[in-house]
Order: C-alpha cells, then structure tokens, then sequence
C-alpha cells in the first residue's frame, strides 16, 4: 500500500511538472503614469469572439503587473483602459518563451523573446477609441 502512494505522488508530481512546463507566462504590465487596465482578452487566433476577461473584477493600476499563463500557441490580445482598446492579432507563444505586454496609456507593446537575455521580436499597437461594447473581433 505504501508503495502504491509513492507511485501515486511521483505520477502526479510528474503529471503537474509537464503541465506548467507547458505553458508560457504572459506579464501584462501597466507602465503608463496614471492610466487603469480594465480588461485583457487573450485568445486563440482562430476563436472569433474575444471570450472573457481574464481580470475578471480586478484591474491593473499604474505601475502594476499581473501574469496570465498560456500554452504554446498563436494568440491575440486586447486590453483596455476606460477609454480606449489596443489589440495585436497573431503573435505566437512557444514553450519556455518571455512574453512581456506593455501598455504606456497611448500604445501597447507586445515583446516577444526566446529568454530573458537574447533580442527580441516586437509587436505594437496605437490606441483605438472604444464606441461599442464589442465581443467579436475585428
């Protein structure tokens, strides 16, 4: 029986390390001097909608970070402020990649680096005036 719960622990343990190997940390980061992040939408490129908020009630102050974990994949991404949206559409995310998004209060820059010490690819996207509420993307 005990031998049964040690294999039990090391196929979870195993099973747990290969599922967070497996996914890349995307840090959203509010660089702007006094602008809020409302909402961040990252999403499969083929999905039509942009699904739900990842920041659910929360949002990113001035300043702030928050990480948002994604398998290796092509995604695009959309965040807001209260007035404005910036979207980048087809950026592709491997596993053990850096991805760093900055929003600056006028534009928002998708950074894109094998690790953290070697050139990176560079994606960026001006502020575009929200007059509706929509799901779909465009």
């Amino acid at each position: 029986m005990k031998l049964l719960k040690i294999a039990a622990i090391l196929l979870l343990t195993a099973f747990l390390f290969s599922c967070e190997n497996t996914t890349t940390g995307v840090v959203v980061t509010n660089t702007s001097g006094s602008d809020t992040v409302t909402k961040v939408f990252i999403t499969k490129s083929t999905s039509t909608t942009w699904g739900d908020d990842l920041l659910g009630n929360a949002t990113i102050p001035a300043g702030e970070s928050e990480i948002f974990y994604k398998r290796a994949n092509t995604y695009d991404i959309r965040i807001e402020d209260g007035s404005f949206y910036y979207q980048i559409f087809q950026f592709t995310v491997t596993k053990d990649q850096f991805v760093a998004v900055t929003y600056d209060g006028t534009q928002m820059t998708v950074f894109l680096s094998p690790s953290l010490n070697s050139s990176s690819q560079s994606f960026q996207a001006t502020a575009i005036e929200k007059t509706e509420a929509s799901s779909l993307k465009k």
